[in-house]
């Protein structure tokens, strides 16, 4: 069943052994795709310091290979995460980021996920200076979305 507790443990158990393999190979490409799963994983959980701390550990080593779009998705992970805990500004600047990096890599769909963080919302932490980001000035305003 989703969110089964035992599905998650067994998630993170195959998560943390292919962590454990990659890093005995040596190979850092598996290493952070084992990272970021965990992170993902983390998340879900509701672990959010956790959380953070893995994905970031995975987007080092994306960077230091020159997977962008790995990069970036993960970039766009972390604001996610740093929205959450109230580091709004660090936020902002890392989901700008990733859509940016995303759109020029032609990755569409994923730059659209993350817009949405910058969507007029009530329970959104940019709500209050929401349009005043380049990302959020790309949304349509409520007025016009109605129409």
């Amino acid at each position: 069943a989703r969110g089964d507790p035992n599905d998650r443990d067994a998630a993170r158990f195959a998560f943390e052994r292919a962590l454990e393999i990659s890093r005995a190979q040596r190979e850092p490409r598996a290493e952070a795709a084992a990272l970021a799963n965990l992170g993902r994983l983390t998340t879900k959980s509701g672990q959010t310091r956790e959380a953070i701390s893995t994905l970031s550990q995975a987007l080092a080593i994306f960077r230091r290979l020159d997977e962008r779009v790995e990069a970036a998705k993960t970039l766009g992970q972390l604001g996610r995460l740093w929205a959450r805990v109230g580091e709004t500004d660090r936020a902002r600047r890392a989901l700008e980021t990733a859509v940016a990096q995303l759109e020029t890599l032609g990755h569409a769909a994923e730059a659209a996920d993350f817009l949405t963080e910058f969507a007029p919302a009530d329970d959104s932490p940019f709500h209050e200076a929401s349009s005043a980001t380049p990302a959020a000035r790309r949304l349509p305003s409520r007025s016009s979305a109605a129409s």
